[in-house]
C-alpha cells in the first residue's frame, strides 16, 4: 500500500487509493461509499448510511489551523458484516462522486438499475439536503472565509495604509499596496466556501436548491452580514483605497 502523501485535493487520487483500501479490506467496494467536497476545497471520504468508523489518516496534509488544509482527515473502515453493504461494479467510478454528481452512466445500469429498461440520469442525481450537519458544516467555511478576510486582508490593508502615510508620495505607495492585495486576494478566492460554491455550479438546479442557495447567501452574505461579520476587511480595505487616493491626507493637513 501506498506510502506516499495523497492529495486531498484530487479526486481521482482520493478514488484510487480507496481502491487500495479496499483491495487490503479495510474497506468494501461498496456503493454507499462516496466522497463529499468540503473544506479548503479536499474530497473527504463518507459513508452515505454513516456506518463505516475511522481511521486517522497519517499519509495526508493537514494544517493545524485548518486553514489551508483541513485540520484532521481519516479513511473509513467497514463493519465486518455491514447490512448496508451493496457491492459496486465499478467501485472506483461509484466511490468518485461526490454531493454534487450524479452517476455516470455505466453506474446506473451496473448499480441503480432495477428492471430492464435504464433509468434517466435526472432520476438518480442527488439533491442537495440542508440539515444540521450540513448547515454547521456551510457556518465553519464561512467562518474560515471571514477570518481570511478581516484577520488577514483588512488587518494587512490597514496597516500598509499607515505605512504609506509616513512615504512620499503616499498615494502612490498606497496604489501599490492595493495591487499587492489584488495579488494576494485573486488565488484565494478559491477557498470561497466550497459547499456554497458546489451548489451554485450545480447544473439544473431544484426550485428547492435555488431557494435554498439564495436563502444562504442571504443569511451569510447579505448586506446586514457583509457590514457586520466583514467590519473589519471593510475597514482595512476602504482606508487603504482613502490614503491611495490622497484623501487621508488631505483630511490630516486640513485639522493639523
Amino acid at each position: 500500500m501506498r506510502r506516499d502523501k495523497i492529495d486531498i485535493w484530487s479526486k481521482g487520487e482520493v478514488a484510487t487509493y480507496l481502491g487500495e483500501l479496499a483491495k487490503a479490506g479495510q474497506i468494501k467496494k461498496c456503493t454507499h461509499l462516496m466522497l463529499e467536497h468540503g473544506h479548503a476545497n479536499a474530497y473527504y471520504p463518507r459513508c452515505e448510511k454513516k456506518w463505516a468508523s475511522r481511521v486517522n489518516a497519517n499519509n495526508v496534509t493537514t494544517d493545524i489551523t485548518a486553514y489551508s488544509a483541513p485540520s484532521s482527515y481519516s479513511w473509513p473502515k467497514c463493519p465486518e458484516d455491514c447490512p448496508h453493504f451493496i457491492e459496486s461494479e465499478n467501485f472506483i467510478s461509484s466511490v468518485s462522486r461526490d454531493q454534487y454528481d450524479g452517476w455516470d452512466e455505466e453506474v446506473d445500469v451496473d448499480i441503480v438499475a432495477v428492471d430492464e429498461e435504464e433509468p434517466k440520469k435526472e432520476e438518480v442525481m442527488s439533491e442537495f439536503e440542508l440539515n444540521d450537519e450540513q448547515l454547521a458544516k456551510i457556518k465553519e467555511e464561512v467562518s474560515h472565509w471571514q477570518d481570511f478576510l478581516n484577520l488577514t486582508v483588512g488587518t494587512l490593508s490597514f496597516t500598509m495604509g499607515l505605512a504609506t502615510l509616513s512615504l512620499n508620495p503616499s498615494s502612490f505607495f498606497a496604489w501599490i499596496a492595493v495591487g499587492f492585495l489584488l495579488i494576494l486576494i485573486f488565488p484565494n478566492l478559491k477557498k470561497w466556501p466550497p459547499t456554497l460554491n458546489g451548489l451554485k455550479e450545480k447544473k439544473n438546479k431544484s426550485e428547492r436548491e435555488r431557494i435554498i442557495y439564495q436563502g444562504l447567501m442571504a443569511e451569510f452574505f447579505g448586506f446586514k452580514a457583509l457590514a457586520k461579520n466583514f467590519s473589519a476587511y471593510w475597514f482595512g480595505l476602504v482606508f487603504l483605497i482613502l490614503v491611495a487616493a490622497g484623501i487621508v491626507e488631505k483630511i490630516a493637513k486640513y485639522f493639523a
